[in-house]
């Protein structure tokens, strides 16, 4: 199950997963297992997604990897899912759906216990217990922790000991719940049992800072980004005033709310805001405002959070914003055995007759040699300025294409060249 390794990156300690085997050789019995392309999502504004591939599923019902996979093998049918980023609310909620399924598991792991016991005050110790583990090692060990919620990109550099899935935590926080206190429901999206104001509030917070992108959306989920956290924060504001007089403590992020109100075109919100809050500043919660790095292949290549995916595919990205376009495709040379440790030499080779690159081999460790060149190309029929880079680790090859519909503007391709080029950030893993 690569798909979840990629998304759940701890330096110390493992994912909760919870793993059930169910019988799958009749007809019959594949044919309830459709069951799970009838759920629903357990998140406002957000449509349950479900990919279906040759030997199993993937049904999403969350953006904060709220994920099942299935996977058909031999005569079962195998269900996966991590629980430790939703926390203990999630797991229930999967348990009882499971339930639901009617259909007894041929095999049970679920590390918590709470299958066979299905005590839920028991479930929360337990998940507290986890994040005490984690915490010990990361503080005996001084190492942060990271926790992508986003297969995207995560934040380029962080000054801070540790992102998580509701946003940066200090050692300080680790410190106290190595020492035993009970943090989870700080650190958990899901924790008390039924959907609460903190549960809607914490899914509007991880959106913030994993997911908006913080310019004016063009796609369906960008939208659906926006429309979501709104929903949510609203109706966690709504039960949290409604709940022991509103003294619950949730503060909102009222600054965040009002900006992704604006980005949405929702003038009703602006106005509620305004009434609700008065006087309202700057936001500045969001991994995406700042500098994220993607994954592609065995590559890492950083650029700004504030950029629209207009493709992902099989060894290709494409992103793009207002005054660029950034597309970064891989490949594989087929290298004689002399030229392996010659990587200048073997970079040429790739480059060919294509003339102006300019060649470094790299002092990182990490790189083989890189090359680049800048030029003016055409885009939509308009001259336009282009960066091209090249990376070389053993075999592999990354193709990083810049381009800006302005030809004359140095100060973008310069700050380019200073942060990508002659500081490379991209390297092999």
């Amino acid at each position: 199950l690569e798909h979840f390794a990629l998304r759940e990156e701890l330096h110390l300690g493992s994912a909760i997963s919870l793993k059930l085997a169910y019988p799958a050789k009749t007809k019959e019995q594949k044919e309830k297992y459709y069951y799970f392309f009838a759920l629903e999502s357990v998140a406002p504004g957000f449509k349950t997604e479900i990919e279906r591939f040759e030997d199993g599923f993937r049904v999403r019902l969350a953006l904060y990897e709220c994920e099942i996979l299935g996977k058909h093998v031999n005569d079962e049918l195998r269900v996966e899912a991590i629980t430790s980023i939703g926390g203990p609310g999630w797991h229930a909620w999967l348990v009882d759906m499971l339930d639901g399924l009617g259909v007894k598991p041929i095999k049970v792991e679920d590390p918590t216990g709470y299958y066979a016991h299905r005590d839920f005050s028991r479930l929360q110790d337990t998940m507290d217990e986890w994040l005490r583990d984690m915490s010990v090692k990361a503080v005996n060990q001084n190492k942060g922790i990271r926790v992508s919620c986003n297969p995207l990109g995560v934040p380029e550099e962080s000054n801070h000991f540790a992102f998580c899935p509701l946003g940066s935590f200090e050692k300080e926080f680790f410190q106290r719940a190595a020492r035993g206190e009970s943090l989870g429901k700080e650190y958990f999206i899901w924790w008390n049992k039924e959907p609460d104001a903190l549960y809607y509030f914490q899914i509007a917070i991880n959106l913030i800072w994993w997911h908006v992108i913080w310019i004016k959306p063009v796609s369906e989920r960008e939208e659906e980004v926006l429309s979501s956290a709104l929903m949510c924060l609203e109706k966690a504001y709504e039960m949290d005033n409604q709940a022991d007089g509103g003294q619950n403590g949730l503060e909102f992020p009222v600054a965040e709310w009002l900006e992704i109100a604006r980005l949405a075109g929702d003038a009703e919100t602006e106005m509620l805001l305004h009434k609700r809050f008065g006087q309202i500043g700057k936001g500045s919660l969001g991994y995406m405002r700042g500098n994220i790095v993607s994954r592609i292949g065995n590559w890492l290549y950083p650029h700004r959070g504030s950029m629209h995916i207009s493709y992902v595919g099989d060894g290709e990205h494409i992103w793009t914003s207002n005054d660029v376009k950034i597309i970064v495709q891989t490949g594989h040379v087929k290298l004689s055995d002399d030229m392996i440790n010659k990587p200048r030499e073997a970079l040429q080779e790739v480059i060919g007759d294509d003339s102006g690159y300019k060649i470094h081999v790299s002092r990182s460790g990490k790189l083989q040699a890189f090359a680049y060149k800048s030029c003016i190309v055409e885009m939509n029929e308009l001259p336009c300025a282009c960066i091209n880079i090249l990376y070389l680790n053993l075999n592999d090859v990354l193709s990083y294409e810049l381009r800006s519909p302005d030809p004359n503007n140095n100060e973008l391709i310069k700050k380019y060249l200073t942060s990508i080029v002659y500081k490379p950030l991209i390297y092999a893993i």
